[in-house]
């Protein structure tokens, strides 16, 4: 039985949330769960574990009623509901919806319009060196069954299903998906690519010998997702991270006016072995099975590049753009001029790909040593190493 209750709080509960788009993950130095404003990334909220997973029962695709996410919630943590914990969690997501990482709209729309899928599909693809590295150190041959989280448009699904007919691509974006199914259509792929929240897939019941996640991880909850591919990697399968950090020359207009790859080389090696830490950590904390990150098995890709316009269009969101040039009346064209003025030089820049492989082995196998080793030797790749 309901305890008793407020009439503010019982009109919450009869509201209709879902996290907001806007909102991304990550962890910190320690390991703690942070949530941020992807529009503005200096708006952050390290948040408890408990408020983690108050969150993560409202992500989805559309808004849930707030009675059935707090019913959930107690069934996740195994608490009972009394009056004073009603009123807690009431309180808490209330603050949420306040700040906005929990908003009425009825519908995900995603960050990503149609027209900035297009963009993305042609400026932000995944180096062919990358998904060949994948192919040869997964061994994925025909048969292999591949979970790609976070396709987007399916740039490294697309490199991995030319040497399997089993792979699938979730994401929640459908003008991603839509990009996607038409270029795998185009290139006579058998690849698909289905509508699916990451952090769900605790729920299903499927089984995969590759799963690959490539710059998505700051979307999904982790621990929540870690659990979910937990859950459908078989033993003995193996997970694939990918991520990216950009170095852009000193005058770049991105780096001057959006902060954009203003990190130097040194310190982007330094984050990648603060990514492979953080990962190791999260992968860590399961209970029945263990992902133990192949010494032997991770990459650092340079590549070399050109940041022009189109990879604006693709990359950064009208909000980001109209705070970053508050007195310009139309950024985007002030910034198009801005980069026709500089030089092929300025415009160029270095991309850095970091790829961390993991294989689910027992608990009973010997534990991951404290102080993660990784190879620093840098592959070098040309600009024109893309799918197409």
């Amino acid at each position: 039985m309901r305890p008793q209750i407020a009439d503010s709080e019982n009109a919450l509960l009869k509201k209709r949330l879902r996290q907001s788009d806007r909102f991304a993950w990550t962890l910190d130095s320690q390991g703690r769960t942070i949530i941020y404003d992807f529009t503005t990334p200096e708006r952050h909220i390290r948040v408890s574990e408990t408020i983690r997973i108050l969150i993560s029962c409202f992500s989805g695709n559309r808004t849930a009623p707030v009675s059935a996410v707090v019913n959930t919630f107690v069934r996740r943590c195994g608490t009972s509901l009394g009056k004073q914990q009603l009123a807690t969690i009431l309180s808490a997501i209330q603050k949420l919806a306040n700040l906005g990482v929990l908003t009425p709209q009825h519908k995900s729309r995603g960050v990503y319009t149609q027209g900035m899928a297009s963009y993305y599909a042609q400026s932000r693809q995944i180096p062919k060196a990358v998904g060949a590295t994948i192919v040869r150190a997964g061994k994925i041959h025909h048969k292999t069954r591949v979970l790609d989280i976070g396709t987007g448009t399916g740039s490294l699904a697309m490199h991995l299903a030319e040497a399997s007919a089993n792979v699938i691509g979730i994401d929640v974006s459908r003008p991603f998906l839509t990009v996607a199914r038409n270029t795998a259509k185009s290139r006579g792929l058998k690849a698909k690519f289905i509508v699916e929240d990451a952090n769900k897939l605790i729920f299903q019941d499927a089984e995969y010998d590759i799963v690959v996640v490539s710059q998505a991880f700051h979307w999904l909850d982790p621990s929540w997702a870690a659990r979910g591919i937990n859950h459908n990697l078989r033993p003995n399968g193996e997970l694939f991270v990918l991520e990216s950090k950009p170095v852009l020359a000193a005058r770049h207009p991105f780096r001057t006016l959006l902060g954009y790859g203003r990190e130097s080389h040194l310190s982007v090696l330094k984050e990648c072995g603060r990514h492979t830490k953080q990962y190791v950590g999260l992968f860590s904390q399961l209970q029945s099975q263990q992902f133990h990150l192949v010494l032997t098995q991770n990459w650092i890709f340079r590549q070399k590049r050109r940041f022009d316009m189109n990879f604006a269009h693709a990359y950064f969101l009208p909000d980001q753009l109209r705070t970053a040039m508050a007195n310009e009346r139309s950024p985007q064209t002030a910034l198009k001029e801005l980069l026709a003025k500089e030089s092929p030089e300025t415009l160029s820049g270095h991309m850095y790909w970091l790829l961390l492989c993991f294989e689910k082995k027992a608990r009973s196998m010997e534990k991951q040593p404290k102080r993660i080793p990784i190879t620093l030797d840098i592959i070098d790749i040309p600009d024109d190493d893309s799918s197409t």
